[in-house]
């Protein structure tokens, strides 16, 4: 679409990417490095960029009650469709657009992880697209880059839609803009669903759940022979998936933190308020799990040792940080890289915590880590069944978690395991198997995540789903609204769909049972009356309420006791001070002190 000479912006427009409200703000409390990275990119072609992330601000205690923690999906999406919202919302979205504050000819970019942030960037999108008609919106991101299709085409408040890496894709739209020119890339049509959001109450018959569960696979293959990174756009009836390139992940520029208020992202750790900083090693993952998109979304890229090592060295002396989190999907994709990357940055007196996989982590490279200053990490352990282990493609068996966890305790370094109920042909007695587990090594956990199976699109269970014998794979775009998989299925036994959740609601309830009973309770005594005055406000804060009332006043004097606590207990910050708390003296076997 050609953009006349009197529509071309008088001034180049600024781009600001946000990162929208989002559940469980309290985990995401570092710098959104996705927009933070984007951002320094941008800066380093020319491109005028500002960040802001409204997640952050709504953690900090701005009483947002659009924030997904604060009301149920149900009525957050039940808000956003009604023609006449509640006052209280109005003027709610009105607080966060001051924030976004954009110019006229502006581009607004939402970085969408979760299906309640893409509803609550929507609602934000249409105010600006009602004060700003001439604003140019796109939304990114690893919820966009699943399920983007889904949503876009109906949505008309959205210009854009970037999937995968952004850089190139972005940088391409700003000069399309700015020039008034298309955007240059191979281009291919992929078909248009139409799936409006709200459609909660909208019945979809069966036979369309099928035929709607084969489109958007054709659509899902389509996309990745073309390429991992598009531009998505209207065209017709139709959506055009434009690939301008990919940069490469060690060609990216050192994250340049300085784009936020580091200020408002010091937690309290052992007595002191301190930043703990996001950085990426690599890009996509070289693993395969059979209920994980990341092989399917990004090829899988390292970055060189010395281009961290260097990075990390500049991070700190511009930043004074020295927590960091490695948030790649798993930082020991072999075990040579990590070994070298500890070697490297030894040095620099870092601690740091990462996500990692079982495989590969023996006695010298866990050694190693906390030698170079790691403090804890995130093991996808999954099952304590071996036969399930087997189906999800771990390529590990329930033995080697198990001496993982044992080996990260004597070397000083916090666990904290997830668990997976619901794999198709999880049986009672596999189940058994990882209760036992969990109490069996409770003692070298610190802390423990339990969550049921989502059938993802893009994930090997949806590509491959005959061979894990899930028949009659239906998909159902509205399911999304009430937390359930887009997708279901009949087992290989006959079971029916709405038997199967039930089941693994029962089974997910028993986990976190044990979950809570043997490692929550035991690392953090008191847990319930810690956390009472702020799950309080949670639960009164669903509800209407005046606040010039009686009750309105108490909650919000709950508000202000448990503002300062949820920057307390963040969950990074939580296991920092249990490493400081537990584990700073340990010794190694070779006498070498971890600090």
């Amino acid at each position: 679409m050609k953009i006349t000479e009197t529509d071309k912006p008088s001034c180049d427009p600024l781009i600001i990417l946000v990162h929208p409200p989002i559940s469980n703000s309290s985990i995401m409390s570092m710098p959104p490095l996705g927009i933070i990275s984007l951002g320094t990119y941008l800066t380093s072609m020319g491109v005028r960029v500002r960040i802001v992330d409204l997640a952050n601000f709504c953690r900090r205690g701005k009483d947002c009650i659009i924030q997904p923690d604060n009301i149920p999906t149900e009525r957050l999406v039940q808000y956003y469709i009604t023609i006449q919202p509640p006052s209280k919302i109005r003027k709610e979205v009105q607080r966060l657009l001051e924030q976004i504050n954009p110019g006229e000819n502006d581009i607004v970019g939402f970085s969408i992880l979760t299906f309640s942030q893409y509803a609550t960037a929507v609602v934000l999108a249409r105010a600006l697209k009602l004060f700003y008609p001439k604003v140019k919106i796109v939304f990114g991101g690893q919820f966009m880059t699943l399920m983007g299709h889904f949503y876009f085409y109906s949505e008309k408040a959205i210009d854009y839609v970037v999937t995968g890496s952004g850089e190139l894709s972005l940088l391409s739209l700003y000069r399309m803009i700015l020039s008034g020119n298309d955007t240059t890339g191979s281009e291919i049509t992929l078909e248009a669903l139409e799936f409006p959001l709200g459609l909660d109450d909208f019945r979809i018959s069966s036979a369309k759940q099928e035929d709607l569960a084969k489109r958007t696979l054709d659509i899902q293959k389509t996309l990745l022979r073309h390429a991992p990174s598009n531009l998505l756009k209207r065209d017709l009836n139709c959506i055009k998936a434009i690939h301008s390139g990919e940069l490469p992940v060690s060609d990216l520029p050192t994250p340049s933190f300085d784009l936020c208020d580091l200020e408002q992202y010091k937690q309290r750790i052992s007595g002191s308020m301190e930043l703990i900083l996001p950085y990426q090693t690599q890009r996509g993952c070289s693993n395969s799990c059979a209920f994980c998109t990341h092989p399917l979304t990004q090829k899988h890229e390292l970055k060189s040792i010395n281009k961290i090592a260097s990075d990390l060295a500049e991070i700190k002396a511009l930043t004074g940080a020295r927590r960091f989190f490695f948030s790649d999907s798993s930082i020991n994709c072999t075990s040579d890289y990590l070994l070298k990357l500890c070697y490297n940055i030894k040095e620099l007196g870092l601690q740091w915590g990462a996500f990692t996989r079982i495989s590969g982590l023996d006695d010298e490279v866990i050694r190693e880590m906390a030698l170079a200053g790691c403090c804890f990490v995130f093991l996808g352990i999954e099952s304590g069944s071996n036969p399930v282990l087997r189906r999800m493609n771990k390529r590990i068996k329930a033995e080697d978690s198990e001496r993982v966890l044992r080996t990260c305790s004597r070397y000083g370094i916090a666990t904290f395991a997830s668990f997976i109920v619901g794999f198709p042909g999880e049986r009672d007695s596999d189940l058994k198997e990882t209760l036992d587990f969990i109490v069996r090594n409770s003692r070298y956990i610190q802390e423990a995540g339990a969550t049921a199976l989502m059938l993802d699109l893009g994930s090997g269970l949806h590509m491959n789903a005959e061979r894990f014998s899930l028949r009659s794979l239906r998909c159902d775009p509205t399911a999304v609204v009430r937390k359930r998989s887009i997708f279901s299925y009949i087992t290989s036994e006959g079971d029916s769909w709405p038997k199967i959740q039930d089941l693994i609601d029962a089974r997910l309830k028993q986990l976190q049972r044990v979950v809570y009973q043997y490692v929550t309770r035991r690392n953090y005594p008191g847990t319930i009356m810690r956390f009472l005055p702020f799950a309080l406000y949670r639960f009164l804060l669903k509800y209407e309420y005046d606040r010039k009332s009686f009750l309105g006043q108490q909650i919000f004097i709950i508000k202000k006791l448990t503002t300062k606590r949820e920057e307390r207990y963040s969950s990074f910050a939580r296991i920092f001070q249990l490493h400081d708390r537990y584990f700073t003296s340990k010794i190694c076997e070779s006498g070498e002190e971890v600090k």
